[in-house]
């Protein structure tokens, strides 16, 4: 008779056992030996967002510049969307955005680029594992990527059994090489501008997912902001306090070219309550800047004033038409400034009733 794969442990000595604390790998967000996953619709920055998350572990940066890591450690990649350029440049705009060198990197990242095969597949997953024990030799590997679920399964993904089989599988690598986190990079529908009654709508058939990952991070509503992608900790098994939906803001591309590849890639983690206090400062900022020079411009005219329309091309070269804008509705509060519509357009004049230490 084959040997019982079952072992009962006692509650009594698992309590008297010694507390031990969560052992985060990125404070707060995943513990190691996690199953994390990022759902996103397809193009919103998955392979951005795992690739930055891959060097932050391999530095010992913070994940996504928020969440701490106590140590360095390695990771095994597997990209198996894109190819070698496009994996090249990803990961060169993100360590000169993030002060990275690549020496930094020397034995700490091992890409598998278009290897694939099925985490839910007893061939696939010796073949997968073969690899890692490649990258094992170099040392304990820490992280392990699929990017994206996609191109490492058989079978539907509607199909409960093989999200199933592909956590399993997960599972069994996890046990192989030293528990290391996991991170699967799963394509979702596109979010509306609010999030939805039901994540699984935006899930599909893979709602399995849900009930098997320890972490799902997804991306529940769109933003105006083309740069921003909204994210939500929406499974978390065992979190103490909870994470409210933040944002994650990728900087690096000049507007109006095709060569953002060129240009260092940065990311900004930023909760709801953090953005606002930063659009407060900036807002200050520019009043302090701007209202003196509306003030100015419009003094310089015989009318002492102007239309909207002049004042927002006055200052385009420095300022956004929505950023002048608000500062002229703002001026408008405060009493600096007055308007009037004159043939259906908007003109600002200076308030005469204020007194200059009033304006200023």
């Amino acid at each position: 008779m084959a040997a019982n794969k079952f072992s009962p442990i006692d509650a009594t000595d698992l309590l008297l056992e010694e507390e031990t604390p969560p052992n985060w790998q990125a404070g707060g967000l995943w513990e190691r030996g996690d199953i994390v996953v990022l759902g996103f619709p397809p193009s919103n920055g998955k392979s951005t967002l795992a690739t930055s998350a891959a060097l932050s572990v391999a530095t010992g940066k913070p994940v996504w510049g928020k969440f701490p890591l106590e140590t360095a450690g390695r990771v095994a990649y597997f990209q198996g969307e894109m190819g070698k350029g496009k994996t090249k440049r990803l990961i060169n705009r993100l360590v000169r955005g993030d002060d990275i060198a690549a020496q930094d990197l020397k034995g700490r990242i091992d890409l598998f680029i278009r290897q694939t095969a099925p985490l839910n597949d007893h061939q696939g997953l010796a073949d997968i594992a073969g690899g890692l024990k490649i990258s094992a030799a170099k040392g304990q590997i820490d992280l392990i990527v699929f990017d994206t679920l996609r191109r490492f399964k058989v079978g539907s993904q509607n199909d409960e059994e093989v999200i199933g089989g592909i956590i399993e599988g997960c599972r069994y690598l996890q046990k192989t090489f030293g528990d290391p986190t996991i991170i699967l990079l799963h394509h979702t529908s596109k979010p509306g501008p609010n999030p939805p009654d039901d994540i699984a709508d935006l899930l599909g058939g893979s709602k399995e997912i849900l009930a098997q990952a320890d972490v799902v991070l997804m991306n529940l509503k769109r933003s105006q902001d083309e740069d921003v992608e909204v994210m939500q900790i929406i499974q978390s098994k065992g979190r103490e306090s909870e994470i409210p939906p933040f944002e994650i803001r990728f900087s690096g591309r000049p507007r109006g070219t095709d060569q953002g590849w060129r240009y260092p890639l940065n990311i900004k983690f930023q909760t709801k309550k953090e953005k606002a206090a930063e659009w407060e400062k900036k807002q200050a900022e520019v009043e302090y800047e701007l209202n003196p020079k509306i003030i100015a411009y419009l003094e310089s005219n015989e009318s002492f004033s102007a239309g909207r329309s002049e004042v927002i091309h006055r200052f385009s070269e420095d300022f956004s038409e929505n950023t002048v804008d608000t500062a002229l509705k703002a001026m408008e509060r405060a009493g600096e400034l007055q308007s009037h519509k004159d043939h259906g357009k908007r003109v600002y004049a200076i308030n005469r009733k204020s007194t200059p230490n009033e304006i200023f």
